[in-house]
């Protein structure tokens, strides 16, 4: 669609159809669905995380998102939290262990190649060259969703570094076509 209004507000209408749509379903199919229904997806999660938790028990690798209201709002209230812990958690100094120090410095190399790119291609050129390509876009949309389920039901920080995995190489894959969209070739990768 080479209009850029026509094309932003199918877009639009499509991904509303299919937030309402997956709403219904899951209202619709609730009682099918168990645990995982929309009524309960949050208890579900809770405990999971309180079990991963309890598991773990004082290894040292825990953490918490922090309090937040129940519901889906407390879990959309959490969405930011649970990113962060995904995709730039631990902390260096939040490492009790080597191999948690090894996930944190994944994670640190994470936060750089991120804040490298917000910083040098700029907020604005990187949401437009997002906003413009639908692979970079699946990326993130998968990276994020993925990441912010991960980031909520997860307790332990080595439970998270398994969990993840699949998330990683979509977030790197968006973050490296974002900057090769706005760098030429040659300074594909100027961060290693």
């Amino acid at each position: 669609i080479p209009n850029k209004g026509l094309r932003g507000m199918i877009k639009f209408f499509f991904l509303a159809l299919v937030a309402v749509a997956a709403f219904l379903f899951m209202n619709l199919y609730g009682s099918s669905l168990g645990r995982y229904s929309i009524n309960n997806i949050q208890q579900t999660a809770e405990t999971t995380r309180w079990w991963i938790g309890y598991a773990s028990g004082d290894q040292g690798s825990a953490y918490s998102l922090g309090g937040a209201g129940g519901g889906i709002g407390g879990m959309i209230a959490q969405f930011p939290a649970a990113i962060v812990v995904t995709f730039f958690r631990p902390f260096p100094w939040e490492a009790g262990k080597v191999i948690v120090l090894l996930s944190a410095l994944e994670a640190l190399l994470f936060a750089w190649i991120t804040l490298r790119l917000l910083f040098i291609v700029g907020f604005r050129k990187a949401w437009a060259t997002i906003n413009a390509d639908p692979t970079i876009q699946f990326c993130f949309i998968f990276a994020l969703v993925f990441g912010f389920a991960v980031g909520y039901t997860s307790a332990n920080f080595g439970a998270l570094s398994r969990y993840k995995i699949p998330c990683l190489p979509f977030y790197a894959l968006g973050i490296l076509l974002t900057w090769y969209k706005n760098k030429p070739a040659k300074k594909l990768l100027p961060f290693l």
